[in-house]
């Protein structure tokens, strides 16, 4: 009797940890045979952010970790379609097995961002909080500064030959923050404009609509323009934007 007691029990403990390792376990049956140029997006959606890839002859292996739930997977892509997804150890993302970072580029934050190509860095960063604020060129590297209001951080990522090697906390001058008001951009007083040629056209628009304007009408001619009108001052710019930048920032007369 005993025995068949210790037996219903130690089936009942395996059932629950099944249940508890199914529930813990991301579904990415949906994804096997996906078209890899859908993967990216899927993963940010899903949580993950890249970390990188390494290829064996006509496959790559991509690791992608997810800091909420302390994960790192590895994403098998062949003939240009998703081919498997298996959990491995988290050092394969940077990471200690307890989610402590040992990465030795700088911020512990964004040590899944090392190596991530350039192109996916504006949503990642959106994704987390922060909003760009301007890029500078030296050489072959791009440094761009991104602040995040809510955590009052600014920090700068270092780009070079299309990737991302560093990210590193920066002072507050970095992100043009007004000092005398550590919670608000230097440059959101009424009417300022100018400072937003080069910005991704995206985080312009965002920061106008912040700093008070309102979009009037928008057309297309060499790029696109977009007429703003600032509701205090009712002071009329346009911003053309070609490539996903903001190219020129000037007043307008089209809001009369």
């Amino acid at each position: 009797m005993k025995n068949i007691k210790k037996k219903a029990t130690l089936i009942c403990v395996m059932f629950m940890v099944s249940l508890i390792s199914f529930a813990q376990k991301d579904n990415f049956d949906s994804m096997i045979d996906m078209k890899g140029t859908y993967l990216d997006q899927e993963m940010i959606n899903r949580g993950y952010s890249f970390v990188k890839t390494e290829k064996s002859g006509s496959d790559a292996y991509q690791n992608w970790f997810n800091g909420n739930k302390n994960k790192c997977v590895t994403i098998r892509v062949s003939d240009g379609r998703v081919k498997s997804i298996v959990d491995v150890p988290n050092a394969d993302c940077n990471r200690g097995s307890q989610g402590n970072n040992n990465n030795q580029y700088g911020n512990d934050e964004f040590s899944s961002l090392i190596d991530m190509k350039g192109t996916y860095l504006d949503q990642e960063m959106k994704n987390r909080g922060y909003r760009f604020i301007k890029t500078e060129k030296s050489g072959n590297d791009a440094y761009q500064n991104w602040f995040n209001g809510n955590k009052n951080k600014c920090v700068t990522v270092r780009v070079s030959n299309g990737r991302v090697v560093s990210v590193v906390n920066s002072t507050a001058l970095d992100c043009q923050i007004n000092q005398g008001n550590q919670g608000n951009m230097g440059n959101n007083s009424s009417g300022q404009y100018k400072d937003l040629k080069g910005w991704v056209a995206s985080s312009a628009y965002d920061e106008l609509r912040t700093r008070g304007y309102k979009e009037v009408e928008r057309y297309k001619k060499d790029r696109l323009w977009i007429v703003w009108k600032h509701n205090r001052s009712g002071l009329c710019i346009k911003t053309g934007e070609d490539g996903g930048k903001i190219k020129e920032v000037q007043e307008s007369e089209k809001c009369n």
